[in-house]
């Protein structure tokens, strides 16, 4: 996790998600890019360039502010903590975050959101959600109001159908920087077809293969899988929701929009989308 990109807005959230990133980072002794996307709208072809020029130094300026307080909040002086990387580009934010995503290798994208209060019908920011459907690197979504209380337990939400050992080794990847424990839970409704000889073959050959000691499987049953995760993350005070996306087959298709979408709508802690 060398290379974290981060969009912002200069907002109190996307503030909290380059302040998370940054924690990330310094114990991966990695770089936070830090992208601020400005626009006007209508060019107009007699606009004076100076007004575009105006626009890019406000953002500057805006991000030497924002950098200034990363390194006063993070305990980061000039000279230690992760490597601070601004960018100030004109264009339209989702565009330019793929752009770079892809340009530089990002290993993460963390992303700040609005507004989510637990798991309520409440809707994250739209572009943490384009950006969810375009971008292949692992992202990070961050609820407003979320701040970094440390990372000393991860939920990884599984149905078994579709996650292939790639996923969860970038999965231990991102918690072996933390010391972690993973817990991967799956959540069986009642009118799923459960098979759990099939599912705790998996479970060892899984444990087998990924040899990280801090690694736990849970069955959980409960009327709807949002309300399974809802209750198990309340009650085992994780501080890290992540999932797995991938494409809908013909069951998948009931949950529409996908779920890793329907739980970035809803999560109050951050959630981080694994693409397989």
């Amino acid at each position: 996790m060398k290379k974290i990109l981060v969009p912002v807005d200069f907002l109190e959230n996307s503030f909290q998600a380059a302040l998370y990133a940054g924690h990330l980072a310094a114990q991966a002794r990695g770089e936070v890019w830090l992208l601020n996307a400005y626009h006007i709208p209508v060019q107009m072809p007699d606009m004076p360039i100076s007004m575009m020029e105006i626009k890019r130094q406000e953002a500057a300026a805006n991000m030497k502010n924002l950098m200034d307080r990363l390194r006063k909040e993070g305990g980061w002086p000039e000279g230690s903590g992760p490597v601070l990387k601004p960018q100030v580009r004109e264009g339209l934010a989702v565009d330019l975050v793929v752009e770079l995503a892809l340009e530089e290798k990002m290993d993460l994208i963390v992303m700040g959101t609005q507004g989510a209060k637990g798991l309520e019908e409440l809707i994250f920011g739209t572009h943490t959600t384009s950006v969810l459907q375009q971008c292949k690197c692992p992202l990070l979504a961050m609820p407003g109001g979320a701040t970094f209380q440390g990372m000393d337990r991860i939920v990884f939400a599984t149905d078994w159908m579709a996650v292939n050992n790639l996923v969860f080794r970038q999965l231990v990847g991102f918690a072996s920087l933390l010391n972690a424990e993973i817990d991967v839970v799956h959540v069986v409704e009642p009118e799923e077809k459960y098979q759990p000889e099939r599912v705790k073959r998996q479970e060892e050959i899984l444990a087998g293969e990924l040899d990280y000691a801090k690694i736990n499987f849970h069955l959980i049953e409960a009327e709807s899988v949002l309300d399974g995760l809802e209750d198990y993350i309340n009650r085992s005070g994780a501080h890290l929701l992540a999932m797995f996306t991938h494409k809908r087959n013909a069951l998948q298709a009931l949950f529409h929009p996908s779920l890793t979408r329907r739980m970035s709508m809803h999560t109050h802690i951050p959630l981080l989308a694994i693409h397989g």
